[in-house]
């Protein structure tokens, strides 16, 4: 399990992970645990935590990950839909999907 931290420091910790892996796979499914968030980011989770990853960093620590075209599969977890009468927070994770489908 790789674990997330804010910043420059996830992107390098992603790459080296990857280069790590790479002669025991060669394929990565990631699981996203919308709780990684910072909750003024994302408040549609169960767990939402004050100090954590803005989408941007999100995004920039996963498009090595994305490019290099290991990525076979993506999991959202933790989604509270309780906490989103309006959809506004699920129009956001569909935006996550469809930049990492972009890229």
């Amino acid at each position: 399990m790789l674990g997330f931290t804010q910043g420059k420091k996830s992107v390098r910790l992603v790459s080296k992970t990857l280069h790590d892996l790479e002669p025991r796979c060669s394929n990565v499914y990631v699981h996203v645990y919308l709780d990684i968030f910072d909750e003024t980011e994302m408040s549609a989770q169960s767990l939402p935590v004050g100090d954590g990853l803005s989408m941007r960093e999100f995004q920039e620590t996963l498009q090595g990950l994305v490019r290099s075209g290991r990525l076979c599969g993506m999991a959202i977890m933790v989604f509270n839909a309780a906490k989103d009468p309006e959809g506004v927070e699920a129009r956001k994770v569909v935006r996550l999907i469809a930049d990492f489908l972009r890229v």
